[in-house]
């Protein structure tokens, strides 16, 4: 007999990635069961067409509820620390839509929480598990591409709601956090190092920032010379760049 579908919970259930890719995933999966669904604001939750056995308007019930045993959070990044602490309070396992958080030290206080916990803590961050970029990085790492020397990735991508969370920087938004991690997580990982020096560019129409860069100089293994990436990240077409001095 094959294992018992995990059950599955999901909060914030109308967000767009619950709704395009995380949902219909949950209801394809042989593995998993859509328990419950949860949202503050929608009058059906965003449950509909997926056939969730329960939708709630409160976070918390979905929590107490005992058959979901995992939750997805796809909420606003400024509202990933306290949910996430409080799945794992509830004992849910957790996969948290990415960036993890907004800085080091949420991130941090969440993998805390869901390992005293006793719970896995996932971040929805699906690119290194997609056969071209496992490819990719076999390919880098088999030397058959010479030694790294220079390197560029871009996002790009279209946000026309105004009112869209992702423009508010209080909430963890903007380009950078929310959609950088396309560009600079895969040029680490071919890397294989931490940047010794970052600086970065912003290009922006105001009132709202459009255009995000920022390049990593990166230590050579064997040689003092320097090895450069750089990572453009773009939410929309930009029309003025500004230059903004980073920390070394």
């Amino acid at each position: 007999m094959g294992a018992t579908p995990i059950g599955w919970g999901v909060i914030g259930a109308t967000s767009q990635v619950a709704q395009k890719a995380v949902l219909p995933a949950i209801v394809a999966s042989p593995g998993a069961r859509l328990v419950a669904v949860a949202s503050a604001r929608a009058a059906d939750v965003g449950g509909a067409g997926f056939g969730a056995a329960r939708a709630y308007r409160d976070y918390g019930a979905l929590l107490d509820d005992p058959e979901v045993q995992a939750v997805y959070v796809p909420l606003p990044n400024s509202l990933h620390r306290e949910w996430v602490e409080r799945a794992a309070a509830a004992g849910k396992h957790v996969l948290c839509e990415k960036p993890l958080a907004p800085t080091p030290a949420d991130a941090e206080a969440m993998a805390a929480a869901c390992a005293a916990a006793g719970v896995t803590l996932l971040e929805a961050y699906m690119t290194p598990f997609h056969p071209r970029a496992m490819a990719i990085e076999t390919l880098v790492a088999s030397g058959r591409l010479g030694a790294l020397r220079f390197a560029r990735a871009a996002f790009t991508g279209v946000l026309d709601r105004r009112d869209d969370h992702r423009w508010r920087p209080e909430m963890g938004g903007g380009a950078l956090l929310d959609v950088g991690i396309y560009c600079v997580a895969p040029l680490l990982a071919a890397a294989g190092r931490t940047p010794a020096r970052v600086e970065a560019v912003s290009r922006s129409s105001e009132p709202r920032p459009r255009c995000s860069s920022i390049a990593r100089t990166l230590p050579g293994p064997r040689t003092r010379r320097s090895r450069s990436a750089t990572v453009t990240v773009v939410s929309r077409r930009s029309s003025r760049a500004r230059r903004i001095p980073t920390g070394r």
